[in-house]
């Protein structure tokens, strides 16, 4: 008979020598009564022998970096035994459902706190890390492993974001290779910054983008903007200047007043005649089409001249 795994060949083995009968320590026994097999001896190595090991010693050297024969090498010195590295491994398979999964429950939490305490931390630093945990990985890969699949600066970067927390890591990381999404955030969630008029910095702070200074923040937010393919403009300015007039004109199928839409919607603190024109020319002035004109349109010059501006 050929089995695959350890679990059934002690079965098949027991089944077969059933009926027989065994010398173990002087005495005489059918098969069935001494669970071992065809290996009778006491600690001859059945895999039902369990043996108790320091699980803490074995998670804190997995911490360190330590595989199993290293494991079994140590606890072998330090207590007397007589392990070899599949019984490590087996117990850490028991305890941790195997090695690797070992080094995220175990080390993960570690690496966690020291992005969160030191955010400003640079790779070659975290490379040295890496060395204290016995693991030379030059790309970082393992980090990756932990990590959903991100590389250093990918995780930088969300952990930089407002509201960040780690239990939200995956859903983060799967936004962040959306490529339906810019920078990781949804297209609607840019229009409404947009129409918003959000400022650049809170916008750069929410993206986890490092970026302290107004002018830095401009730029880089009209260069994400312009180099989207799901946006319109080729800069911020011109893009808030598209989508407000495209929300103006929804709001007014609605049949909501533009004073309603400039001084509610788009925050707009002085009213007046004068003020609301000016503002209203900001974004309708090129059409030439004056504020009384478009806050007394019909439905269907309405959608007449949203359709020129789309």
């Amino acid at each position: 008979e050929i089995h695959t795994n350890y679990h059934t060949t002690p079965a098949r083995e027991k089944y077969h020598i059933k009926n027989y009968k065994h010398k173990v320590h002087g005495k005489y026994t059918e098969g069935t009564k001494t669970p071992k097999g065809l290996n009778m001896i006491e600690a001859g190595g059945s895999i039902y022998k369990y043996i108790s090991l320091p699980i803490y010693d074995i998670a804190f050297m997995i911490i360190m970096g330590y595989h199993e024969t290293d494991i079994a090498k140590i606890l072998n010195s330090e207590y007397n035994l007589n392990l070899n590295p599949k019984q490590v491994g087996y117990r850490v398979i028991e305890f941790f459902k195997g090695l690797q999964n070992a080094r995220v429950l175990l080390m993960k939490p570690i690496l966690q706190d020291i992005l969160i305490e030191f955010p400003n931390i640079k790779k070659d630093d975290f490379y040295e890390i890496f060395k204290y945990f016995r693991i030379f990985a030059p790309d970082l890969e393992l980090f990756k492993a932990f990590f959903e699949n991100l590389n250093f600066k990918q995780v930088k970067k969300l952990i930089r974001q407002k509201d960040f927390a780690w239990d939200n890591l995956k859903q983060l990381a799967e936004d962040l290779r959306d490529p339906t999404k810019i920078k990781g955030v949804s297209k609607s969630q840019w229009v409404e910054w947009l129409i918003k008029n959000e400022p650049n910095l809170n916008i750069c702070k929410i993206l986890g983008l490092d970026i302290k200074d107004s002018h830095s923040a401009s730029s880089t937010i009209s260069r994400i903007i312009q180099s989207s393919s799901q946006l319109f403009g080729n800069s911020k300015s011109e893009a808030v200047r598209y989508y407000r007039r495209i929300k103006t004109i929804d709001y007014r199928l609605q049949d909501i007043s533009l004073e309603w839409i400039y001084t509610r919607k788009f925050n707009l603190k002085t009213k007046g005649s004068w003020n609301l024109a000016r503002f209203h020319n900001k974004f309708f002035g090129s059409f030439n089409i004056p504020y009384e004109d478009l806050d007394s349109m019909s439905i269907d010059e309405l959608i007449k001249f949203k359709g020129k501006i789309t």
